[in-house]
């Protein structure tokens, strides 16, 4: 997040944000909004609608996603930010990998659905960028 806040106005945890607009929602309640919503929401200024970012981190070079994720994290200002050691985060429209991951094997782990993906499929997605500079250049202005 701290290398978002150099390029934006501002970068703040979503959880934060929507407990502002609503100090009473719950653990759950925010567990949920969350899926929808990203882990990140960062704003350009302030004539500009803010742009919510899911954070990604791969340990391995293979890794799991969420089915959950590809359902419901989507919109044009909805955007995956994949990260691992060494490397600069690439970020993707939601739309772009929504599609892509819908494509990968899918399979099941204590009644969730989830996708296989490894570092190769990231880097090979050419509809992204490198870094939250070109993240805001090409995507946010």
């Amino acid at each position: 997040m701290h290398d978002l806040d150099d390029e934006f106005l501002s970068a703040r945890s979503t959880r934060g944000w929507l407990s502002i607009i609503d100090p009473h929602l719950s653990e759950v309640q925010l567990n949920v909004l969350e899926q929808t919503w990203g882990d990140i929401i960062v704003t350009l200024n302030d004539n500009y609608d803010p742009i919510f970012v899911e954070c990604v981190t791969l340990k391995g070079e293979d890794s799991r996603f969420p089915e959950s994720k590809v359902k419901k994290f989507n919109g044009d200002n909805k955007f995956y930010a994949f990260g691992w050691e060494g490397e600069e985060v690439k970020f993707i429209p939601s739309s772009v990998w929504n599609a892509y991951a819908k494509k990968l094997p899918r399979f099941y782990r204590k009644g969730r659905a989830f996708r296989k993906f490894s570092r190769k499929n990231i880097t090979d997605i050419k509809n992204g960028c490198l870094g939250p500079e070109k993240f805001r250049t090409q995507y946010c202005e």
